[in-house]
């Protein structure tokens, strides 16, 4: 049986896993050339995935003609190994 106060602690620890995140953060430098971006991997959540990609360009010199999407289980293409393979891409 739990008690209380092991109840209280249960959603906390919920979110204290240490499996790898599933998003990937796309950033490109230039929104209208898609071949120059840099992407970063393993956030747990499309929101920390959002976050990151704003931290990342507003640190770029022109962050205004800067885009990014965030991609939900991406691979690296093996026949384009600079190409993103992603189930899904939301912004």
């Amino acid at each position: 049986m739990l008690r209380r106060s092991t109840l209280v602690l249960l959603p906390l620890l919920a979110g204290c896993d240490d499996t790898p995140g599933q998003w990937s953060a796309i950033v490109y430098s230039d929104a209208h050339d898609p071949s120059h971006y840099v992407t970063t991997r393993g956030f747990k959540s499309l929101a920390m995935c959002r976050q990151a990609a704003a931290e990342t360009i507003a640190a770029l010199p022109n962050p205004g003609q800067a885009g990014f999407q965030c991609g939900f289980r991406c691979e690296v293409d093996p026949r384009n190994p600079g190409k993103n393979n992603c189930q899904s891409m939301q912004k």
